[in-house]
């Protein structure tokens, strides 16, 4: 048969995950994939997001401000300690946050939840489909390898490609002076492709030892769903190669996605022995 590792695999696992994380129920895992793939789309020839993109973006902030007011009026039973601690939370000087702000706070998980995983995933299973001999070494033991092959596929292919930050000191970095206020960017996919690092930096190696990965951030700016992600990748290059450890892929069929930050495969089907 045949199985997008995106739209019909990776992306529901990851956006069901991120509507648990904030209180959306699973059955609004599919209108969320839509709307997130939307927002994060991009115009050939244009950078930044596009109208429709904006469109998709005010549709999610809408459902999550009724989902803050709801869980409010206590019509939202049941678990949902990330509103109820941005609900009960208070700020030195301001107090509580607003519906509106609260929403705001879980559309960044929302889209970052469900967009990133699914294209490291596709990209990682492309790759494991050119290199035969690293696929077959995972699938040996999947259980065990699948960590540190979901490791190497991050560093390779984490969609976000550089962080904006703003300098607090003076520095200097390889003899180029930088000063307080300054704006610079954060390369992270060049720092996770550093010959400095990493031995044939562009090479997949299902095994590779690490002493550090940048792709989920540094610093304060850490990824707040590190730890989610790292167990639905595990989980999904695990039990995938359990069942279908020889597979090929059909890149034609598939979409590159590429944009000023995030870049990726949108759709990549891949052919599997049943």
């Amino acid at each position: 048969g045949v199985l997008d590792m995106n739209g019909e695999f990776a992306s529901h696992v990851s956006a069901a995950a991120a509507c648990h994380t904030i209180g959306l129920a699973a059955a609004d895992a599919a209108e969320v994939i839509t709307l997130v793939n939307r927002s994060v789309a991009r115009a050939p020839g244009r950078s930044g997001i596009t109208e429709d993109g904006w469109a998709a973006i005010g549709a999610i902030n809408a459902r999550l401000v009724e989902l803050v007011q709801a869980r409010r009026a206590g019509a939202i039973p049941g678990d949902a300690r990330m509103i109820d601690g941005l609900i009960g939370l208070r700020l030195p000087g301001r107090g509580a946050l607003s519906d509106q702000e609260i929403a705001l706070q879980l559309v960044s998980i929302l889209i970052g939840g469900t967009e990133s995983l699914p294209k490291v995933i596709a990209a990682g299973f492309r790759e494991l489909a050119h290199n035969p001999a690293q696929r077959a070494a995972v699938a040996a033991d999947p259980v065990a390898r699948a960590t540190p092959a979901f490791e190497e596929m991050v560093r390779l292919f984490a969609p976000a490609q550089w962080f904006g930050r703003t300098l607090k000191a003076d520095g200097e970095v390889c003899g180029t002076q930088m000063r307080a206020g300054e704006r610079v960017l954060l390369l992270t996919a060049s720092a996770n492709r550093d010959a400095r690092e990493f031995a044939d930096p562009d090479v997949f190696r299902w095994d590779r030892p690490m002493r550090r990965v940048v792709a989920f951030g540094m610093g304060p700016h850490l990824c707040i769903g590190m730890h989610i992600a790292r167990l639905e990748g595990r989980l999904i290059v695990e039990e995938t190669l359990k069942r279908f450890p020889d597979f090929s892929v059909d890149e034609a069929a598939g979409h590159y996605a590429t944009s000023e930050f995030q870049i990726g495969w949108m759709r990549l089907p891949i052919m599997v022995k049943v």
